[in-house]
């Protein structure tokens, strides 16, 4: 599949903290956080967001997903797919190339 050729990288405006157990992305404008758009993460969301770093395709990030956590392929490759494009959507990550 084409998609799993591509390279994202997080946005810069886009921040991760780790609050106790909890993983939160907060978005940055204007030098004030958006609070009406926080995002809480799973701890796979969480991995995944921390692979988004400009260097690993899509299918990299796949490859680790079935090797860290109890997923077949295609339900890794499906779930990937699905929270890139609503990172995408939000501009939380960008499309740098396809490797």
């Amino acid at each position: 599949m084409d998609y799993l050729n591509k390279v994202y990288k997080r946005s810069l405006d886009i921040v991760f903290r780790r609050i106790g157990n909890e993983c939160v992305l907060i978005p940055i404008r204007q030098n004030a956080a958006d609070l009406n758009s926080v995002y809480t993460l799973n701890v796979v969301s969480a991995f995944i967001w921390e692979l988004l770093d400009g260097k690993r395709s899509l299918l990299s990030i796949s490859n680790d997903l079935i090797s860290s956590f109890d997923v077949d392929e295609k339900t890794a490759q499906e779930d990937l797919l699905f929270f890139v494009e609503q990172l995408s959507k939000e501009g939380a990550i960008e499309l740098l190339r396809k490797a």
